[in-house]
């Protein structure tokens, strides 16, 4: 009966059990899916002269190296070059990207997405992660609606958005892929590599690379590599100019006007103090210890001294402590017991009246007068 009792249970927890798991399997899922980020384009390299400007919130700002950019209208000027990087987590894409002037390109920055929306000019790229695994993606659209976007090829990845129509060339002849995919409206279709796409208002062509690239300038190694010494060029002068500004406000701020003396504080002497204290070395006696005290024949040798009341006044403390040393120097040399030879004597005031002893205050209980 209670196995039947048991077994009904487990039959009405199970499917709890198994929402349960179903529940933690999707939210690995999903958590797994959100951890991916790409993040927003960063100038990595410009030509020389003006290159362009950022339209965001504010007022345009020019484009400068190492400007990071979320969102916005790039603007680059006829002849003018720049490079850009779009970095993500590990195996989640990410790659570099050059605009050619005269373009315009709109920045749309998501935490899971990144697209760059090519309005005019062109545009190439390069990245060495898939495409299913790639974060970043270029749009272009015709004055008609139509939009073309990719995601960036594992290869070099050409856009061309001019005269009306959009063009997207691919070269994948340093990476593993042969081909890339490219989204047309609502169709999807595969570009080989050395080839390129032609799409207007009507109809989109297949035609090869041929010499379009070269004429285009999409040349990304020779490009970026020109970019790059260009900007480190940049980058040196800056360098010496803010160097040279920094001595020189260094001199000027040197001037004996600017430095304040340190103030010098009283002198002060440290007091030193001096106790001076004898050492004498134990005499020990070579006799057995078990048997009985022995006295060295010296007379008086183990008597304690005496010590007057007045000595504090007259020594102070040290005459007390020096009195206190010698007493048990005598009494540790001639191996004392107790007070040592006359030492009860000194429990009373030594004086005489009529001719008898008369009996001090601290001797009343250890001594008695004696006529």
């Amino acid at each position: 009966m209670k196995s039947i009792f048991f077994a009904i249970n487990a039959y009405r927890v199970l499917p709890r059990v198994v929402n349960i798991a179903v529940s933690m399997c999707v939210a690995l899922c999903v958590s797994g899916a959100a951890l991916a980020e790409v993040r927003g384009p960063t100038v990595t390299a410009v030509s020389n002269g003006s290159v362009g400007s950022l339209q965001g919130e504010g007022p345009e700002q020019p484009v400068a190296i190492g400007e990071a950019i979320d969102f916005g209208l790039l603007k680059i000027n006829a002849g003018r070059q720049v490079m850009m990087y779009c970095g993500a987590d590990a195996g989640s894409g990410g790659g570099a990207v050059i605009v050619l002037g005269p373009a315009e390109v709109s920045v749309d920055w998501q935490p899971d997405r990144l697209t760059l929306s090519l309005n005019s000019g062109r545009m190439m790229s390069s990245a060495f992660h898939p495409q299913a695994d790639q974060l970043v993606f270029i749009r272009s659209s015709l004055p008609s609606g139509l939009t073309v976007e990719a995601a960036l090829g594992e290869g070099e990845t050409f856009f061309k958005n001019a005269d009306g129509r959009i063009e997207v060339g691919f070269d994948a002849s340093s990476a593993r892929a042969g081909s890339m995919k490219v989204r047309i409206g609502d169709v999807d279709r595969e570009l080989a590599t050395e080839k390129r796409l032609i799409v207007d208002a009507t109809d989109s062509t297949e035609a090869d690379m041929g010499t379009w690239g070269s004429e285009n300038g999409f040349e990304f190694v020779a490009v970026s590599s020109e970019l790059s010494v260009k900007s480190a060029r940049d980058a040196r002068i800056k360098v010496q100019s803010d160097l040279l500004d920094t001595v020189v406000q260094w001199d000027q701020y040197a001037q004996p006007s600017n430095i304040e003396p340190l103030p010098e504080g009283s002198e002060v002497r440290a007091e030193i103090r001096q106790n001076i204290a004898a050492a004498q070395n134990a005499v020990r006696n070579t006799t057995n210890r078990s048997g009985s005290p022995q006295t060295p024949n010296v007379q008086g040798a183990n008597e304690v001294p005496s010590l007057s009341p007045g000595a504090i006044s007259v020594g102070g403390v040290t005459a007390v402590n020096q009195n206190n040393a010698q007493a048990r120097n005598l009494l540790t040399q001639t191996q004392s017991r107790g007070l040592g030879f006359n030492g009860p004597s000194r429990l009373a005031l030594p004086g005489f009246v009529s001719g008898f002893r008369f009996i001090g205050p601290g001797g009343l209980g250890a001594q008695k007068a004696k006529r």
